[in-house]
């Protein structure tokens, strides 16, 4: 299974390309190769071929990471929180 960081990453390739982003562009803007936008956007197209409701994979993909933001923005503010209580 992918970590958490390969989700977020996932996501926004797929966002950026729903934005029209080209893949080279993709790759400048995340700081990876261009190889690894074009695998992982081949990843994202064979799920969705495999699945029974094929939206449902580039939603869960970007509302995963989504999920996982607010989760480490909680997390910030919980620490934050304690240390001024110290």
């Amino acid at each position: 299974m992918p970590s958490q960081l390969d989700e977020d990453i996932r996501a926004e390739i797929v966002r950026l390309r729903a934005l029209d982003y080209d893949k080279t562009e993709i790759a400048e803007e995340l700081g990876i190769s261009r190889n690894t936008v074009t695998r992982q956007l081949q990843q994202v197209r064979e799920e969705a071929e495999e699945a029974e409701n094929p939206e449902t994979v580039v939603v869960e993909l970007i509302a995963g990471a989504a999920l996982g933001a607010a989760a480490g923005i909680a997390l910030a503010k919980l620490i934050e929180s304690v240390q001024e209580d110290e």
